[in-house]
């Protein structure tokens, strides 16, 4: 699971790009380690149970699932990944609390993405998904989706509109040094997908 961990966040900055001269597709690296770390956990749920698992494997499944969730709004296949690596949290919620907090992250980002869920795994929430996902002073949820330019530092000062944070892992991070647009882009090897 480490490994295809590492995958998927070595290529997922480039989810949306080709790389060109290159037979290489970061979308499906990404897909295919995804799937990977679907059936991993599933072993491992099958052997020893979900609520037996090592601290880091909800990171691993939230993770993966945001893979599926891409999959699934791009073209619609792939429900039950989805359903599983959400389900899989809310297996784990009773002895991980990141789980409860990933499965509002994959909540709100179907909601910003305009993505319904397929049936058996958007549950209600009692907590109100927009809010819980923003960063917060009082808060230890480093991993806020829901980030706006107000919320988003440059050095000593905030951020500029003119900034694109999608290369920005969150928690935040350093970016990469890569532009995100025309010939720039091209220079250094890369092209947008044009769905």
């Amino acid at each position: 699971m480490y490994y295809h961990y590492a995958i998927l966040l070595l290529f997922r900055p480039f989810v949306k790009l080709n790389l060109i001269g290159s037979g290489v597709s970061p979308r499906d690296v990404c897909n295919q380690a995804a799937d990977a770390i679907s059936a991993l956990v599933n072993s491992y749920s099958q052997l020893y149970t979900l609520q037996r698992t090592p601290s880091f494997v909800p990171y691993f499944v939230l993770t993966s699932t945001i893979i599926h969730l891409i999959t699934y709004g791009n073209s619609g296949e792939g429900a039950d990944k989805l359903r599983q690596g959400i389900n899989d949290l809310e297996t784990m919620r009773s002895c991980h609390g990141f789980a409860t907090r990933a499965r509002e992250i994959l909540v709100f980002l179907a909601k910003s993405w305009h993505i319904t869920l397929p049936e058996g795994c958007d549950e209600d929430f009692d907590v109100d998904v927009e809010k819980s996902c923003r960063p917060s002073s009082v808060s230890f949820n480093q991993f806020c989706p829901n980030v706006d330019v107000s919320d988003m530092m440059k050095g000593i000062g905030l951020a500029t509109e003119s900034e694109n944070p999608l290369f920005w892992p969150f928690p935040f991070q350093g970016r990469p040094l890569l532009p995100f647009e025309g010939e720039d882009l091209k220079k250094h090897g890369f092209e947008l997908i044009r769905e």
